[in-house]
């Protein structure tokens, strides 16, 4: 297999030896695979834009109200409920942030991130929350990316440090053999001073991680390559966002046998907006596109204070898959349930992809 795949490669077949075409039909190895944008809980444009390092604590202190208003650890209940629901084999989280505080602010004496009073801690929230519920999850990988810090308005009047570091995460079952191979932030990135050429200098950094992972089940063991990753947005960003797309095709190119990649891609399946899609296409099948499903599987983006699916209008959130891996079913949750207080669990959805992997054996 992988030898036909190096030919593939060779002839520059890439989509059409992605997973389209599957040449084994004995029985396969099953994998459930579920990717999950967890929200961070609040947009932080007008943080990064402050007009002047002046406005910098009123606007992170605004970014902030809203974090706590979007109430993760409500959140994470919802999720964990979806988690439970689907009974991944593999999950691929991204926006797993961490928001720590230092009380009072040092930030003009020593700039940087030293803040160490933990307000949040997603990934600690959500697997209690698992946990909790029966099925617990190993971490596999935790890739850092982004670590923010910025003086923040208090109500008395004072300061506070605020520190946001943002993480992707992938967890597996209990019984899932996995490696950690790699992990790395990309080459391109945002890079601004916040309120101007004096302010704090802030890195948005987007990332990929990737393990090696052997699924056991009754006919035999299927051992693959699983990757997770967080492009950067659209937009205006579609600068950084193509280029990280281009990078992670050319690192993963050479690699040859059965790879599953989980990730928020940010770029439309339609290839509409930006060319991130079609660039991952050149040698990613799109699991959920091989099921020719009536419902479009859209999955982003929502506004968490809002009844039903409104906004839903895009595929971001993919399974991509290589080699001889085919799929069987695939289900898009999350968004139509609510905490208490009337918020959905992110304003992504989740999307989960059955697949059947030719085990080790048959290869």
């Amino acid at each position: 297999m992988a030898r036909v795949f190096g030919l593939c490669v060779a002839a520059g077949l890439f989509a059409a030896c992605g997973g389209d075409e599957a040449a084994y039909d004995g029985p396969r190895v099953p994998l459930k695979v579920m990717t999950r944008n967890l929200y961070l809980g609040a947009d932080i444009t007008d943080v990064v834009l402050s007009p002047s390092v002046e406005q910098v604590p009123a606007r992170a202190a605004a970014f902030w109200a809203e974090v706590v208003r979007s109430d993760f650890p409500a959140r994470a209940k919802l999720l964990a409920d979806e988690i439970m629901a689907t009974s991944p084999d593999v999950i691929g989280l991204q926006e797993v942030e961490i928001f720590r505080q230092q009380v009072p602010s040092d930030f003009a004496a020593a700039p940087g991130v030293n803040a160490t009073v933990v307000a949040y801690d997603f990934l600690a929230l959500l697997l209690e929350e698992v946990a909790a519920r029966g099925q617990p999850y190993n971490v596999v990988l935790e890739n850092t990316l982004s670590d923010v810090e910025l003086p923040t308005a208090l109500p008395d009047g004072g300061l506070m440090d605020l520190r946001m570091t943002d993480r992707d995460v992938m967890l597996a079952k209990p019984g899932v053999v996995t490696a950690p191979l790699a992990k790395a932030a990309f080459t391109n990135f945002l890079a601004v001073n916040v309120g101007g050429a004096a302010g704090p200098r802030v890195e948005v950094k987007r990332g990929y991680a990737t393990a090696n992972v052997t699924m056991p089940s009754a006919v035999g063991a299927a051992t693959f390559i699983w990757g997770n990753a967080h492009l950067e947005v659209g937009g205006p960003l579609k600068a950084f966002q193509e280029p990280q797309a281009d990078e992670l095709v050319r690192l993963m190119k050479p690699i040859s046998g059965p790879m599953i990649f989980t990730g928020d891609f940010n770029s439309p399946a339609t290839g509409l907006g930006t060319r991130s899609y079609g660039f991952l296409r050149r040698i990613f099948a799109d699991s959920y596109q091989q099921l020719n499903l009536a419902e479009p599987g859209f999955s982003c983006c929502m506004d968490i204070y809002a009844p039903g699916l409104a906004g839903v209008d895009e595929r971001i959130d993919l399974v991509l898959t290589r080699d001889d891996i085919t799929a069987t079913a695939a289900t898009v949750v999350g968004g139509i349930e609510r905490t208490a207080s009337g918020i959905s669990a992110s304003d992504h959805r989740g999307v989960v992809l059955t697949l059947g992997l030719v085990p080790d054996a048959a290869r």
